[in-house]
C-alpha cells in the first residue's frame, strides 16, 4: 500500500467523473455529477428532421494517473437519433477536463432512446455510460 507523510493512500490511478454544468449547483436536491448507467440526459421533444440545442457535459479526471484510450460510443435502441461531439484527445492528464456537446436529431416520431459510453481506462466504470432520452414528433399535415 502506498504511504504519503505516513498514511496509507490509493494505488495512483486514474478515475473519471462526468457532469452536467446545465444543473444549478446552488439546487440541494439536483447534484450536476452524473452516476454511470443511472444519470440521463433529456431533451425537449422535437420535430422529426429538426434538431435540439447542444448539449455540454465536462469529464474530468479526478484521478491520480492519466485517463487514457477515451473514446465515444452511442450505442442502445436508436443510436442514429443522437449526435456526439467532442473529445480532441484520447488522453486527459490528473486535473483535466474535457467538453463533450450532444444533440438529438430524431430520425422518427415517438420515444427516442441510446446510450452514451465514453471508454476509458478507468477501473470500474468502464464504459462510463450516460442514458439519452428524446421524443421525436410528426408535423402536422
Amino acid at each position: 500500500m502506498p504511504r504519503w507523510n505516513g498514511y496509507k493512500v490509493s494505488k495512483p490511478a486514474p478515475e473519471i467523473q462526468v457532469f452536467d454544468p446545465a444543473v444549478p449547483r446552488d439546487d440541494y436536491y439536483k447534484f450536476p455529477y452524473l452516476d454511470s448507467g443511472v444519470s440521463s440526459l433529456k431533451f425537449k421533444d422535437i420535430l422529426v428532421g429538426g434538431s435540439s440545442i447542444w448539449k455540454t457535459l465536462l469529464i474530468r479526471n479526478v484521478g491520480s494517473r492519466s485517463l487514457s484510450g477515451l473514446k465515444l460510443k452511442i450505442t442502445g435502441a436508436a443510436p442514429g437519433d443522437f449526435v456526439v461531439k467532442g473529445l480532441p484527445h484520447d488522453k486527459l492528464k490528473p486535473g483535466g477536463v474535457a467538453v463533450l456537446k450532444v444533440r438529438f436529431k430524431p430520425l422518427t416520431h415517438r420515444l427516442r432512446e441510446a446510450e452514451l459510453c465514453i471508454i476509458s481506462n478507468d477501473g470500474d466504470e468502464n464504459p462510463f455510460v450516460v442514458r439519452l432520452r428524446g421524443r421525436g414528433l410528426k408535423a402536422l399535415e
